[in-house]
């Protein structure tokens, strides 16, 4: 057995509401970890069986934010040349075949949890008839669950990798630069300005004086 990813077979029921779609893995509502690379295989079925798709010009999976509301978070779509039309029950069963396949690639599952460990997604899959004029029609829809795996993973660890200098970083790296002449220095976090009158730097330094906001200047001794 290889390793490629997780792969969701996802059953999605078209004449159900609350139980539209499964994990027939799981039995339960698909359920994935963020930043990771992710495969649906679904299924179509109406009335607890599968059915023919010969009038589907197209397929699409969408992932929107649990309130169904704004742009899909995640997106994809199959047309008709990477649909199979028709599946048994016993392949579907023996996972050997599915109507249509999404991929997912780690970024593009790489959504925002904010401080929570697990969130609640929506996911729906929609179908787009040959039909003249044709018709846009949903298959099923209902929750999906991304969960957290820390900072072990390569994606998140490149996500959340802090961007620009440290001070200390910062100094190693510029003050032995100045030139004898630089009319700008970077010391200790901040910027000093030359002063040629006395040959001094300094430093702006803002304040708030009798609720004014101020400007002032510290020395560099």
């Amino acid at each position: 057995m290889q390793l490629n990813g997780r792969t969701i077979w996802l059953e999605v029921n078209a004449d159900k509401f609350e139980t539209a779609i499964q994990d027939v893995l799981l039995s339960a509502s698909p359920q994935a970890w963020r930043g990771n690379y992710l495969v649906f295989k679904v299924g179509l079925f109406f009335a607890d069986a599968p059915f023919d798709l010969a009038n589907l010009q197209s397929l699409t999976l969408e992932v929107f934010a649990s309130d169904r509301k704004g742009d899909a978070l995640m997106t994809k779509t199959v047309a008709a040349a990477d649909i199979t039309a028709l599946i048994t029950q016993e392949a579907w069963d023996a996972r050997t075949a599915s109507n249509a396949t999404f991929v997912f690639t780690d970024e593009e599952t790489l959504l925002d949890l904010g401080v929570a460990k697990e969130k609640d997604f929506w996911l729906v899959v929609t179908a787009l008839t040959t039909d003249d004029p044709d018709h846009s029609m949903t298959m099923g829809g209902g929750a999906f669950t991304l969960y957290e795996p820390g900072p072990q993973n390569a994606v998140l660890a490149a996500a959340q990798a802090p961007t620009g200098y440290t001070r200390g970083q910062a100094d190693a790296r510029y003050v032995q630069l100045w030139a004898d002449n630089a009319g700008v220095r970077f010391l200790n976090g901040y910027f000093y300005f030359f002063f040629p009158e006395d040959g001094s730097w300094a430093r702006p330094v803002p304040g708030i004086v009798d609720g004014v906001r101020t400007l002032g200047w510290e020395v560099l001794t």
